[in-house]
């Protein structure tokens, strides 16, 4: 046994929730306490500026001021930007230091922090707002309760939106794919309803439409209501015990309810998409076919040299992956299965794909890392380890791949030697600039990218590999996205949103700086790639059901070259990231419970078992410790209980320790004579566990193992008067119990975005414990537990799901442990 539990140990010590080697530092404002690691202090330094930048512009918006100071924890465990705000215990931010992908939401900035900090300070302005009886509770049991918390995420993102557009020169009410996407449902008369906002809608573009539909929405409140709308409604709803009054709370703040402003919107959005089609097309729109029809999401195509094209797709009802449509026009096919791919490219002649996958790094962190697929014999390589590398592009002779690397807050050019994996930086903006899309020219001399900068604005660049080099391309004030060349190297062909609407133009390479439109399209055109034999442009189109990849010829010659564009918008002061005075982060600060509640429950039908007690819990800034306390009482069975867990999620692996200490009176627990006598009794238990979640994509394991100990001892009981004639008492004894146990699960479930279950995969759960004297108990046992599940994939979406639960175990005779199959106990529901 004890061989067992050693390996058991360096398993699970290869895992963590987080990182041990990191050292965290605070910055104070007067308003804010922002928690960094080192390594991060430009983020950090130019995060806190913004912060402070953000409570002067948005307090008086929105109409509250915080009457605590906000903590801020800045962190970089991923390569996915995002953030998040709560309200409750305290006011509190988590901010990724990951730049947002250009493709994607979040592709319309120019300061992709600063986005981040006034709209995550958005939040905190709206869930922080409390009033009334709420607040007086608040008193009593700390900060418990926030009717603005109730809001749907429809309002509260929608909201927070609009003030990250308002209050700077980009963000997503701008973006030509918010905009685009919201022309092609009105004209297709597809815009969802107020039920379907409010909560997240199976159908495209799914739970984004709180971002994109919430945002223009409050948008135009905004503008045709007041800006002091919102803040006047989250005023309403800051006393609401009773959650969901959103009407009364709209109609308070502007005079009309939610479901009147809503079809209001809905005719102005209609009215002006039509009024912009009806200009587009006296333009005259370019004729286009589609190659797709399902919506969702198809992207990213790429020609293999016999004319097979190669795109992602991630469908209704198909499986996410790689999918090859044939230049004979024949049905498309699944080629490869890649889950959780979000990029890929062709190398070395249609040989190889290049393509990334999120993986763990030093089990703390997520990066993206680079694969190499070999499309003959299926045998994959891995490139690179902790890369954090995306939108990579390979050479035509597949000896190279040049890819945008995440580094502290930005992004830079590097070169993948496909060899050995060997990364050599090309080119660092510095700062927070991004530059990312790179393209390589056919003879390997030049790449193409899209630079996004607070100093130079955004813009296509090149990058000249025998110099070092880089030429502007564009100088406007529009977004450049995906160059791609030719296949002959003649031009460079890219979408750009200088017209308010993405559109694919071409620059040829004896004449950079000189654009040509290719396309003119209602809604917008990305991804461009072109064929082979240089007659075919496929693009991905913006439909009302998602995106498709369409197709038109590829005649650039017969375009005319465009007048100068409009210069770019002077850009806004930079606030800078020189040093902030730092000190030693302390997580004893946000540690303390600040805020407790009273518990209750019932456990069975007739409430012999009501349970009534106190509950708090509480957690550090960073995530790094979790505090749970109780104290529980049971009246009916004269019980009390205390218990308290701790868990550490800073180094490898994760750490709980749990203790905690119950009396009971058993009825009729003991017998003396022939009369049954209740019993008191004590139980005292102690436990420890080490636990890992790993895996990798769309798989994913974890492994735990746990110490628990156990004394149950009897108190309080009065020696009962015995008669000579009765049969001796029998009485509970005292137990003590010492074990020790390992559990495993592994899972690969999968279902396609519309099913209505798992459609695909299998889960695997084992558990193996011991009990034995040396642990510290008076029992020997051994126990396993295993569990199966199969889900196969039948025909016109059925299923059919099996499930296998085994047990087995051995000990002492008089202590035998017993397993029972059946239906599950009765429970009361209320």
């Amino acid at each position: 046994m004890g061989r067992v539990v050693f390996l058991l140990l360096l398993l699970v010590g290869r895992a963590s929730a987080g990182d041990g080697d990191l050292t965290w530092r605070t910055v104070d404002t007067p308003h804010f306490a922002l928690h960094y690691p080192e390594g991060l202090e430009r983020v950090a330094f130019r995060a806190a500026r913004l912060c402070e930048e953000a409570h002067a512009a948005l307090t008086p918006l929105l109409d509250h001021v915080p009457d605590r100071r906000t903590h801020v924890a800045l962190t970089d465990f991923g390569d996915f930007a995002n953030g998040s705000a709560t309200a409750l215990p305290y006011p509190r931010i988590t901010l990724l230091a990951a730049p947002p992908a250009l493709d994607g939401n979040l592709n319309d900035y120019d300061d992709w922090l600063r986005l981040l900090v006034f709209h995550e300070y958005a939040h905190i302005l709206q869930l922080d707002n409390v009033s009334g009886l709420p607040a007086v509770f608040n008193a009593m049991f700390g900060k418990k309760f926030a009717p603005n918390h109730n809001v749907p995420s429809f309002q509260l993102e929608g909201e927070a939106v609009w003030v990250e557009s308002l209050t700077s020169g980009r963000g997503r009410i701008r973006s030509a794919v918010f905009r685009g996407t919201l022309r092609a449902q009105a004209l297709a008369g597809r815009l969802p309803g107020i039920d379907a906002l409010v909560h997240a809608p199976l159908d495209f573009p799914g739970p984004n439409v709180w971002y994109m539909h919430g945002g223009h929405f409050f948008d135009w409140v905004g503008r045709t209501r007041g800006l002091q709308s919102a803040g006047l409604a989250h005023d309403a709803m800051s006393d609401q015990l009773i959650p969901f009054a959103l009407n009364r709370a709209l109609r308070s703040a502007t005079g009309e309810t939610l479901t009147a402003l809503h079809a209001a919107w809905v005719a102005d959005l209609t009215a002006r998409s039509q009024a912009e089609l009806a200009g587009l097309e006296a333009e005259g729109l370019t004729p286009h076919a589609a190659l797709t029809t399902s919506g969702q999401r198809h992207e990213q195509p790429r020609f293999l040299p016999d004319g097979t094209l190669l795109a992602l797709h991630s469908a209704s009802q198909e499986p996410y992956g790689i999918w090859a449509h044939p230049a004979d026009g024949s049905p498309a096919r699944l080629a490869v299965e890649v889950d959780g791919a979000s990029g890929f490219d062709v190398c070395a002649h249609g040989r190889f794909l290049v393509y990334e996958l999120p993986q763990p790094f030093r089990e703390a962190y997520s990066f993206h890392d680079l694969y190499l697929l070999d499309l003959g014999t299926g045998e994959r390589r891995r490139l690179t380890r902790g890369g954090r590398l995306r939108e990579a592009a390979c050479s035509t002779d597949g000896t190279f791949v040049v890819a945008s690397q995440i580094v502290a807050g930005r992004t830079r050019l590097v070169r993948v030697d496909v060899a050995d994996g060997r990364l050599t930086v090309l080119h660092d903006p510095g700062g927070l600039d991004q530059i990312t899309h790179p393209a390589i020219s056919p003879d390997g001399r030049l790449v193409v990218a899209t630079r996004v900068s607070q100093r130079h604005g955004r813009d296509l660049v090149a990058l000249h590999l025998d110099d070092g080099r880089l030429e502007r391309l564009t100088n406007d004030d529009a977004l450049e996205l995906m160059p791609r060349f030719s296949p002959d190297g003649r031009w460079i062909v890219y979408a750009s949103d200088k017209t308010g609407i993405f559109d694919l133009y071409a620059q040829a390479t004896d004449a950079l700086g000189a654009s040509r439109r290719l396309t003119r399209v209602a809604t917008s055109a990305l991804d461009p790639a072109i064929s082979p034999d240089g007659q075919r442009l496929v693009f991905r189109l913006i439909t009302s059901e998602g995106t498709d990849l369409h197709e038109t010829p590829f005649r650039p010659d017969d375009a005319a070259v465009e007048g100068e564009a409009a210069p770019p918008e002077v850009p806004r002061p930079d606030v800078g990231d020189a040093p902030l005075p730092s000190r030693p982060y302390a997580a004893t600060e946000t540690l303390w419970p600040v805020a407790w509640s009273p518990a209750f429950s019932v456990t069975n039908a007739t409430d012999a078992a009501s349970q009534l007690g106190v509950e708090l819990d509480a957690a550090d800034a960073s995530g790094h410790h979790f505090l749970v306390a109780a104290v529980n009482t049971t009246p009916a069975e004269q019980g009390l209980a205390a218990s308290l867990s701790y868990s550490l999620h800073l180094f490898r692996p994760t750490f709980t320790i749990s203790a905690s200490h119950a009396t009971q009176t058993r009825a009729n627990g003991a017998l003396h004579g022939s009369l049954p006598q209740d019993w008191r009794e004590a139980t005292t238990s102690f436990g420890a566990t080490a636990s890992v979640g790993f895996g990798r994509a769309a798989r994913g394991a974890s492994a735990s193992l746990r110490y628990g100990y156990s004394l149950l001892s009897p108190i309080e009981n009065v020696d009962p008067a015995h008669d000579p004639l009765d049969r001796g008492p029998i009485l509970p004894e005292a137990d003590t119990r010492g074990s020790l146990s390992a559990t495993m699960r592994f899972g690969d479930v999968d279902a396609t975005p519309f099913a209505i279950s798992t459609e695909a995969g299998r889960t695997f759960g084992a558990t193996v414990r011991f009990r034995h004297p040396q642990l510290g108990g008076d029992l020997e046992t051994a126990e396993i537990f295993l569990d199966y599940a199969e889900y196969l994939d039948l025909w016109w979406r059925h299923a059919l799901a099996l499930r296998l639960v085994t047990a087995f175990g051995r000990g002492e005779a008089d202590q035998r442990v017993f397993y029972a199959l059946g239906a599950p106990q009765e429970r009361n529901i209320l």
